[in-house]
């Protein structure tokens, strides 16, 4: 069976449920915000912050708008970077 990662635009703070969703069933989410306001991506942000420290996953920033989200079930491995 091939992994899957989602790819995701929100168009507004009514489709955390979407991604919240998607994390539950153990698939990690790219998330770009790039589209969104300021407030409402602070507020997808924060939603979404709580959801992943409730399921145990993590977050982490690609760019200034796009994000990886995955949860506990995805294992990160960091390298030192330059």
């Amino acid at each position: 069976m091939k992994a899957s990662i989602a790819v995701f635009k929100p168009s507004g703070y009514n489709d955390c449920t979407k991604i919240v969703d998607l994390l539950r069933d153990k698939t990690p989410v790219i998330m770009n915000l790039e589209l969104i306001d300021d407030a409402s991506a602070i507020k997808i942000l924060d939603f979404l912050t709580g959801a992943l420290f409730a399921l145990n996953g993590g977050m982490d920033a690609i760019t200034q708008d796009c994000f990886f989200l995955y949860p506990d079930s995805i294992e990160i491995k960091r390298f030192p970077g330059k």
